[in-house]
């Protein structure tokens, strides 16, 4: 059975996500979403994840299925983006023809725009840092999961995390965002499948849950503006690594307890169930929503005001809808679902 208060949480976190990539003039909301929207998803991601162990072809084939086959597809759909971001940079971006047409496609590899890559569709390397999340998941997978498993591996993480920190070099992919993200993937895996944590959270009243979430936010909004500005795709955790973790945490658990009061809104649940066809396809949709909104209303393409951006996001969150349903019933591995094939 389907958990709604999943799908409205991740409602939330798309909502947040689409703000914060909507040029917002407001650091200090800037600042306060980023600080939990992405690890939002990494916790939520954790407590659905399997704990039976299967062979680590079977587990490979699965999550590639799974992440990376939505994350190519979203890529070459989106490619014409990356060519005319390209393009509008001139010769500032490319050296010649060749170098035109070669690095939006080498940008595949290299997930991020580089000197020899072009990427425009950034969002895109939530798919790939996850796919990595779930392959070091497989280590305390082979130890059943225990307490001490989950641990050494998140404690493994984050030293490697702030070695590479400290040295400043550049990884290739920037696969040390999974480093950064691993710890919260384990706690949610904890929460839901080791503990009746969240379960607790969920049967409190009604109004001790907004109370709770409001203050929560209250609370985040406070640590964001000490930690600084943090970046899950960018591995930027503000002034300290710690304090970052307990601030994703406390928002995330503030944003649970708000999406369980949300309404059982049918396109509450399509737009928090199909996030991952939002995170896919909303940065060519944003811009054509920009430049009409430039065009027709003379609204500025960056730095503009809450009000603004909010109704930026309704738009193009409204946009995605019909969108979903088309990828639900034609193209579901879109959403992360294995088509099992019939027997004959």
């Amino acid at each position: 059975m389907r958990e709604l208060w999943a799908d409205k949480a991740k409602f939330i976190g798309i909502i947040l996500m689409l703000l914060g990539h909507n040029s917002l003039a407001n650091d200090s909301i800037f600042d306060f979403i980023y600080s939990f929207h992405m690890p939002l998803f990494f916790v939520l991601s954790g407590c659905f994840a399997s704990e039976k162990l299967i062979s680590f072809k079977q587990y490979l084939k699965k999550n590639a299925m799974q992440l990376l086959i939505p994350y190519l597809c979203f890529y070459i759909l989106t490619l014409p983006l990356s060519y005319y971001g390209l393009y509008l940079k001139g010769d500032a971006g490319y050296n010649g023809l060749a170098d035109f047409i070669l690095k939006p496609i080498l940008g595949i590899f290299t997930i991020e725009s580089t000197q020899y890559s072009f990427n425009a569709n950034y969002a895109l390397w939530f798919f790939v840092t996850l796919f990595v999340v779930k392959l070091i998941f497989y280590i305390p997978l082979k130890f059943k999961c225990s307490w001490k498993s989950l641990l050494y591996t998140s404690i493994g993480c984050t030293s490697l995390l702030l070695f590479i920190s400290f040295i400043d070099i550049y990884i290739y992919g920037r696969f040390d965002r999974a480093l950064m993200a691993f710890p919260l993937f384990a706690i949610g895996f904890i929460l839901r499948k080791k503990s009746t944590w969240i379960y607790s959270i969920l049967k409190l009243p009604n109004p001790a849950k907004i109370t709770f979430g409001l203050i929560s936010y209250i609370v985040v909004y406070a640590g964001a503006m000490y930690n600084g500005h943090v970046s899950f795709g960018g591995v930027h955790f503000g002034n300290s690594l710690l304090l970052t973790y307990t601030i994703a945490l406390i928002g995330t658990f503030g944003t649970i307890c708000i999406a369980d009061n949300l309404p059982n809104v049918k396109h509450i649940l399509t737009i928090g169930g199909g996030s991952a066809v939002i995170l896919g396809l909303h940065t060519p949709i944003q811009e054509v929503v920009k430049r009409l909104g430039s065009i027709l209303f003379n609204i500025p393409i960056y730095d503009y005001s809450f009000a603004v951006a909010l109704i930026m996001v309704i738009i193009i969150a409204s946009v995605h809808i019909p969108i979903i349903y088309f990828c639900k019933g034609n193209v579901p591995f879109l959403l992360g679902k294995i088509v099992k094939k019939n027997n004959i």
